[in-house]
């Protein structure tokens, strides 16, 4: 979920507690006793992703103290294996480090995390908050620059006005980007109104060349995006934290202009799904089933949370694989398995999970 402005947790929490619009926490469905380690080393890990190599396979962690939004966050890197490819399993000898970078941006707060090649070169492009006086929210771009010893060089920003507030971004080659806006970037009385009503109101932004598009889909308050195709079709997977669904559309790509949606059918949980991840391992969402819950975990972290981790298995059809009261985990905001673990990311807390599946 990963909002970015107190003033929007503040709205949120009197809109809540006068609508009473909390779904009842899930029943717990652990993955068994003992079977999910923590690895502590980085404040509010919102959201990552998995980068694999020729001889190694890494997460890239998005990491900032979302309590205290005014401070500035960096990236980290968890290694999962390191001239191991081929091997079924991995060891629980996991250790998350600094990722080496020459330079972060100044006032750099980082959110949504996505990557793809640009002429040849790995580049990860990261979504930032940057000003928060002014609202500017930038994405920031760093190139892979030595793989043996995975460091990484900042490259620069891409900034417009209709980044209106970016939540999470797909990256296709070339630097084409989908970036998933939660709002349309409105004062904090229209943003009451439009949560209130639950109206379409968050876009999705297409960059591409320079220029920078408004898609033709709206959805209340989204969250995260991903993208894939096959040979028969393209498909867009856009999570609504207020409709509690993944939008599932139909792409058709204009050249030199946005993408065109059009709706195929809608993916429905119990709870808001926040970022979505794929891999030949699964497709995974996880969700937050009470909002009054999670806004109290925002003012402390003795006030837990409750989270649930969907597997979508086909077409409208879901498995609830992970849930928990917020006691194991608070606020989970990804998951993705990787050979036989399945980890497992939250909003405000130091720490990720790495569950035996």
């Amino acid at each position: 979920m990963g909002l970015t402005h107190w003033t929007r947790f503040f709205i949120f929490f009197i809109l809540l507690i006068v609508t009473k619009c909390s779904q009842p926490i899930a029943d717990l469905k652990p993955l068994g006793k003992n079977s999910c380690q923590k690895i502590s080393g980085t404040p509010g890990p919102e959201d990552f992703e998995l980068i694999r190599l020729k001889n190694q396979s890494q997460l890239v962690i998005s990491s900032h103290n979302r309590r205290n939004f005014e401070s500035t966050g960096e990236l980290y890197t968890l290694p999962l294996e390191i001239n191991g490819i081929g091997k079924e399993k991995l060891e629980n000898n996991f250790l998350i480090q600094p990722l080496k970078v020459d330079r972060y941006p100044k006032y750099f707060r980082p959110h949504g995390i996505s990557s793809s090649m640009n002429k040849g070169k790995l580049r990860l492009y990261v979504i930032s908050h940057t000003n928060l006086d002014d609202k500017k929210n930038t994405i920031e771009i760093f190139e892979l620059t030595n793989e043996k010893n995975f460091s990484w060089t900042y490259i620069g920003e891409l900034a417009n006005e209709k980044l209106s507030h970016p939540n999470d971004l797909f990256a296709l080659p070339e630097e084409r980007l989908l970036i998933s806006n939660d709002g349309d970037g409105v004062n904090a009385v229209l943003f009451f109104i439009n949560f209130l009503f639950k109206r379409a109101t968050a876009e999705i932004t297409y960059y591409e060349n320079g220029a920078y598009y408004f898609a033709d889909e709206k959805v209340p308050f989204g969250n995260g995006i991903y993208y894939e195709e096959n040979d028969n079709e393209k498909l867009l997977y856009r999570s609504s934290h207020l409709d509690k669904s993944i939008f599932v559309y139909n792409v058709k790509w204009i050249e030199n202009y946005q993408p065109e949606l059009n709706l195929k059918y809608k993916i429905p949980f119990d709870g808001g799904p926040d970022n979505i991840m794929k891999n030949e391992y699964g497709f995974y969402v996880a969700t937050h089933p009470s909002n009054l819950a999670f806004l109290d975990h925002v003012k402390s972290a003795k006030n837990l949370s409750p989270s649930m981790i969907y597997k979508i298995e086909d077409l409208t059809r879901t498995k609830l694989i992970y849930s928990n009261d917020g006691k194991e985990i608070s606020a989970a905001s990804t998951a993705l398995a990787y050979k036989n673990k399945l980890f497992i990311n939250q909003v405000f807390e130091d720490f990720l999970l790495a569950c035996d599946i």
